[in-house]
C-alpha cells in the first residue's frame, strides 16, 4: 500500500483513527438526538428535517475537530520519541569515539567545573566518573603551585580575552602522583557565539619529560668525564673541523678553548716534519679523518700558539652513520712528559630530538582479517597517512599501509582474541610511501549491520621511537667509552703504584722527609684513581648484566674493620674529627663473606662519614650482632642529606647537592656499588639522615 506523504493527514488509512472517529460520531449523535426530538415536538416534517441536518452537520464538524486534535497529539508524541532516540544514538556514538581516543578529553563549564571526561582521563586521574564530573577542575585535580596561574589562564580563555590553544601543566592523580599533560584547547559557543565552556584534549607527556631530563644528566656526566681526563681531546666533523675540545687540549696547545672550536685540525697539525695548514694526507691524523682509519699509539707534532712544536702521542677513531664517516675523535697527550697513560674516546653523540610536541590523533574504523577494509576515517587519519583524496584512501586495504603487510594479520588476530589492544607500536607507511611508527589503540565491536569491526585510534610516535633508540645508543656509547678508558688506564697506573711502593720502601735508597711526603701523596692519589677505575668497571658489569663475583670464605668481621681503620683514623685526625669504635661481645669471631668486597663497602662508608663531617665533629662506628646477622653502623655529625634527595642516594652517579659543595670530584658510585655488594651477600643496607645534623649508615649480612 502506498504511504502518505510526510506531513499529510493519514486518518483515513489508519484503522485505529477511523474507529475513533466513528465512536465520536456515534456518541455525539446519541447526545444530540434527544435534544432534536425535544425541539421538534409539534413542528412540520420540513422543520424536523432541517433540525436533523443541522445536528448531523454539528456532529461531523465536532468529530472532525476532535480527531484532528488527537491526530496532532499522537504525531507530536512520535516525533518527540524519534528525536530522543536520535539524540541517544548520537550521544552513544560520541561517547564510544571519546573512549577509544588514547588522550584525555575534558569539558569545563564557565565556572571551571567538569562537565565531561572520557575513559583515558579517568584512567590517568584514577577516579571514577562520579568523583570527577561536577567538581571544580583546578581546586581538585591540580597541584597547589599551579592553581593560581591556571585559574587566570582559564578565566581569560572563557571570557574570550585570551586564546590559549596549547598549554602544559601537571595534574594530581588520586595516588598523589603528578602527571605532566600537554593540552590542546578550544572554546564551546552557543548559537549566538557566546562562550559557554571549554573543550580540551590532553596528552600525558610525563615520560617524555623524564627522558629529556635523563638526556641532560647524561650530557653533564659526559662533559664532566671528558673534562676530568688528563689527555687532550678533540671531536671533529667529517671535514676535520673541531667541534669539541677539552681544557687539557687547550693547555697542551697553549690556547683558549674558544680558539680551538671551529678551527680546521690542519691549523694545528705539523705532521711528520710538515708545517701547520699542510694538506699532506700522509699525516696519520688526516688519514684517519679522510679514510676512517683507527690509530693507536701513533705520533705526530702539534704547533702551539707561541710557535713552538710539541710532539704528541695520539689515538684516533672515526664514527659512522649509515656507512658514512661523520666525525672523528682524537685523544692525544704531550709525549715530552713521557706520560704512559693511554686512553681512547668516542665523541658525544648529538642530542636526540625532542619527543613529539603536537598531538596527532586519528580515528578510523576497519574490518578484521589479513587485509582489512576501511569503513570510516576522520581528517586526522587522512593527514597522518598523507592522503589528499579521501576516496583514494578508503579504497586502499589496511595491509597496504603496513611496511610489513604480514603484521596486519598478527594485529587482527590479536584484537579478535583479546577484544582490545592498547598502544601497539606498528611501522606503517603513508600514501606517499613515507615510513613512520604509529601507536594504535583499538577495540573490537559487533553489530547487526556491520558484523565484527575494529574501532581504532592512531598516533604518530616516530619521534618517540627514534628518541628511545637514541637514548639506548647514548647509553651504549657511554658504557663503551668508560670501559675502554678504564681498561687502558689501569695498567699504567698500577705500574706507577708499584714503582712508588718500591721508592717508599727505601729499596732504591734512603728518602728524605720532603721526598717521602711527595711520594706518599702521589701514591695516595694513584691508589684513589685506581679505586675509581675499579668502581667504574664494576658499575659497567652490573649495568650490562654481568654478575659481580662474590667469593665467600670465613673471615674476621672485627679484624676487617681494624684493617680499614688503620688508614681511616689518621685521615680523621688530620681533619680534627673525633672517631671511636665499639664492638659488641656477641659479634662472632668469623663471618662467611667476601672480605675484599666487604672491605670496599666499609671504606666507602667510612670515607664518606669523614669527608662530609666538619672539623670538630664526631664519627662513631659500632659492630653488633642482630639475630643471625652481623651489623656495621657508622654515625657522623656531618652535613646530612636533604630530605627530598634521600630516596635517590643509592642511585648510580647521584650525589646530594650539599655534598658536591664539599667535594666536587667524587664519582657518586660508592653507595651504588655498596648496595649491590651487600645485596649479593644476601644482606641489607640503609641509613637515617637529618640535614645539617648528620647521618647514620648501616648494613647487615648473614653470619653463615
Amino acid at each position: 500500500m502506498p504511504q502518505a506523504p510526510k506531513g499529510a493527514s493519514s486518518w483515513s488509512l489508519n484503522p485505529f483513527r477511523m474507529t475513533t472517529m466513528y465512536l465520536l460520531l456515534g456518541l455525539t449523535w446519541i447526545v444530540l438526538s434527544d435534544q432534536i426530538v425535544g425541539l421538534t415536538q409539534g413542528e412540520s416534517p420540513t422543520a424536523v428535517r432541517l433540525h436533523v441536518l443541522k445536528g448531523f452537520a454539528f456532529v461531523v464538524v465536532t468529530a472532525t475537530f476532535l480527531f484532528y486534535v488527537l491526530d496532532r497529539f499522537v504525531r507530536a508524541q512520535h516525533e518527540r520519541d524519534d528525536v530522543i532516540l536520535r539524540e541517544s544514538d548520537a550521544r552513544s556514538q560520541a561517547e564510544t569515539y571519546l573512549d577509544v581516543v588514547d588522550v584525555m578529553i575534558l569539558a569545563l563549564d564557565p565556572k571551571g567545573s567538569v562537565v565531561m571526561i572520557n575513559r583515558k582521563g579517568r584512567e590517568i586521574l584514577g577516579y571514577p566518573e562520579e568523583d570527577i564530573v561536577g567538581k571544580d577542575w583546578i581546586s581538585n585535580f591540580l597541584p597547589e603551585r599551579f592553581k593560581k596561574e591556571t585559574r587566570v589562564v582559564l578565566k581569560k580563555t572563557l571570557t574570550g580575552k585570551r586564546d590559549v590553544a596549547h598549554h602544559e601543566n601537571p595534574i594530581l592523580t588520586r595516588s598523589g602522583e603528578e602527571r605532566m599533560i600537554r593540552w590542546h584547547n578550544s572554546t564551546i559557543t552557543d548559537v549566538h557565539g557566546h562562550i559557554i565552556g571549554s573543550l580540551s584534549s590532553g596528552e600525558d607527556v610525563t615520560e617524555e619529560y623524564g627522558a629529556h631530563e635523563q638526556t641532560e644528566r647524561l650530557e653533564r656526566q659526559h662533559r664532566r668525564v671528558l673534562e676530568s681526563v688528563a689527555d687532550g681531546i678533540f671531536g671533529m666533523d667529517a671535514d676535520g673541523r673541531v667541534t669539541f675540545a677539552n681544557s687539557t687540549a687547550a693547555h697542551i696547545l697553549g690556547r683558549r678553548l674558544d680558539e680551538l672550536v671551529g678551527r680546521d685540525i690542519r691549523d694545528f697539525v705539523c705532521g711528520d716534519g710538515g708545517t701547520p695548514g699542510s694538506k699532506d694526507d700522509d699525516c696519520p691524523i688526516l688519514a684517519s679523518i679522510h679514510e676512517g682509519v683507527a690509530m693507536k699509539s701513533a705520533r705526530t707534532t702539534f704547533r702551539k700558539a707561541d710557535g713552538t712544536e710539541v710532539p704528541v702521542e695520539f689515538e684516533s677513531s672515526s664514527f659512522r652513520e649509515e656507512g658514512r664517516i661523520v666525525g672523528t675523535v682524537l685523544v692525544f697527550r704531550d709525549f715530552t712528559e713521557q706520560s704512559k697513560a693511554e686512553e681512547q674516546i668516542e665523541a658525544e653523540r648529538r642530542k636526540y630530538q625532542e619527543l613529539v610536541e603536537n598531538l596527532a590523533v586519528g580515528i578510523y574504523r576497519n574490518t578484521p582479517g589479513r587485509h582489512g577494509v576501511f569503513l570510516e576515517a576522520n581528517a586526522e587519519t587522512l593527514a597522518l597517512f598523507e592522503a589528499d583524496v579521501r576516496e583514494d584512501f578508503m579504497r586502499r586495504s589496511v595491509s597496504d599501509l603496513y611496511v610489513n603487510p604480514s603484521q596486519r594479520k598478527d594485529f587482527s588476530d590479536k584484537l579478535l582474541k583479546n577484544g582490545f589492544v592498547k598502544n601497539e607500536e606498528i611501522q606503517l607507511k603513508t600514501m606517499k610511501g613515507r615510513d613512520f611508527w604509529a601507536s594504535v589503540t583499538a577495540v573490537m565491536k559487533e553489530d547487526a549491520v556491520r558484523g565484527v569491526y575494529f574501532d581504532c585510534a592512531i598516533m604518530d610516535v616516530t619521534k618517540k621511537v627514534e628518541a628511545e633508540h637514541r637514548v639506548k645508543e647514548l647509553n651504549d656509547l657511554r658504557n663503551r667509552f668508560i670501559q675502554i678508558v678504564s681498561h687502558q688506564l689501569r695498567t699504567p697506573l698500577n705500574v706507577i703504584r708499584w714503582n712508588l711502593e718500591n721508592l717508599l720502601s727505601d729499596e732504591l735508597g734512603k728518602l728524605k722527609v720532603p721526598q717521602r711526603e711527595i711520594l706518599r701523596v702521589s701514591y695516595a692519589a694513584d691508589v684513589d684513581v685506581i679505586s675509581r677505575i675499579n668502581d667504574l668497571l664494576m658499575t659497567m658489569d652490573i649495568e650490562e648484566g654481568r654478575m659481580v663475583n662474590v667469593s665467600k670464605a670465613p673471615a674476621s668481621f672485627r679484624g676487617l674493620w681494624q684493617s680499614v681503620s688503620v688508614e681511616w683514623i689518621p685521615f680523621c685526625e688530620t681533619k680534627g674529627i673525633t672517631c671511636s669504635t665499639s664492638v659488641a661481645k656477641d659479634v662472632p669471631a668469623e663471618v662467611s663473606m667476601d672480605s675484599r668486597r666487604i672491605r670496599t663497602v666499609m671504606q666507602h662508608l667510612a670515607n664518606n662519614a669523614a669527608t662530609y663531617t666538619h672539623e670538630g665533629g664526631k664519627v662513631t662506628v659500632q659492630l653488633t650482632r642482630v639475630d643471625s646477622k652481623v651489623r656495621f653502623e657508622i654515625a657522623d655529625t656531618g652535613i646530612g642529606i636533604p630530605e627530598d634527595e634521600q630516596k635517590r642516594i643509592f642511585a648510580r652517579f647521584y650525589r646530594a647537592t650539599n655534598a658536591m659543595g664539599m667535594k666536587a670530584d667524587a664519582s657518586g658510585l660508592g653507595l651504588y656499588l655498596s648496595q649491590h655488594i651487600i645485596e649479593q651477600h644476601g644482606g641489607t643496607i640503609g641509613f637515617a639522615s637529618d640535614e645539617g645534623k648528620g647521618s647514620a649508615f648501616w648494613f647487615e649480612i648473614p653470619i653463615a
